[in-house]
């Protein structure tokens, strides 16, 4: 039997969310300069009810505990709901596009939203592929990887796994850094601020946007691991190589569960967790190193 449960404070964003919800209703309802008896306040604070109530029932709806018997028999504990299955009757297994780490789990009788932030995810999902080999899986829900043998005659090693980021991904942050850099620009020209040269509004905003671009292009695109043990992190602007035995760790992000950080020998590469077969890449380095501290993902 397996048991698997989502990790502080990844795991519990979601109350965080519908914290803010409840927190803005109680400051529309109570704020001083409002109107109680308007209709636009009473039809806002409504709405905000209605988002919050959402809000707090689906944090409450996702899993907090998973656990697997050797049976195949599945058990999924939320703290308002329980429900089992067999792993067997699991249909796909798929990520959500820019769904904030949120998993979906399609089985016969409907589907369970997963958090993907939880200790021995990797292990979960190669555990129920390993007990139902039909289950349809993509995006970084993916346990299967893309082996490829390496050009022998210019000096390659063999390449043994491939592991790409999403392009849904990809295209999400090269918009937003895209964005960003003309901010300052547009901002001044909808805000001016009286007797402030524009190059004092316009430098640090632009600033901003570079800084963003730099962030996006540092994140690797494509992973190799080689039947030596050698890692291969390609970015767009950079490349770093290392051995997986000098990897230490493997942790998700405290807050952005969609990002990992790995650390090696006192330094930090920091990933998109949309990856295909990301589970398996992980699930790779910690068979070649099993030192490696696997935390959230």
């Amino acid at each position: 039997m397996k048991q698997y449960r989502v990790t502080w404070p990844g795991g519990f964003v979601h109350y965080a969310l519908a914290a803010s919800f409840t927190i803005t209703i109680g400051v529309v309802l109570f704020s001083p300069s409002g109107e109680p008896e308007g209709l636009p306040v009473l039809f806002l604070a409504l709405f905000w009810a209605g988002m919050s109530s959402w809000a707090w029932y689906s944090s409450l709806c996702y899993p907090v505990e998973i656990t697997v018997e050797e049976t195949g028999r599945v058990h999924f504990r939320s703290p308002i709901r329980r429900q089992s299955l067999d792993a067997t009757d699991i249909l796909s297994i798929k990520t959500r596009r820019l769904g904030l780490g949120v998993v979906d789990l399609r089985h016969r009788g409907g589907t369970i939203h997963l958090i993907s932030s939880m200790d021995g995810f990797h292990d979960l999902i190669g555990t129920l592929k390993a007990k139902n080999p039909c289950i349809e899986m993509d995006g970084y829900s993916n346990t299967e990887s893309r082996v490829q043998g390496g050009d022998v005659s210019r000096g390659e090693a063999p390449v043994w796994k491939r592991y790409r980021v999403a392009k849904s991904i990809l295209v999400f942050e090269y918009a937003r850094a895209a964005l960003l850099f003309p901010l300052g620009g547009v901002f001044f020209f909808f805000f001016p601020i009286p007797g402030t040269p524009a190059i004092v509004a316009i430098v640090p905003l632009s600033g901003l946007g570079l800084f963003m671009w730099y962030i996006s292009l540092r994140y690797p695109v494509e992973i190799t691991v080689d039947e030596s043990g050698r890692v291969y992190f390609r970015s767009p602007i950079r490349q770093v190589t290392l051995d997986a035995k000098d990897i230490q760790s493997i942790k998700a992000g405290a807050f952005f569960t969609w990002e990992v950080c790995i650390e090696h020998r006192g330094r930090f590469i920091d990933l998109k967790r949309r990856m295909e077969g990301f589970n398996d890449f992980v699930a790779t380095l910690k068979s070649i190193n099993p030192a490696i501290e696997v935390k959230g993902c």
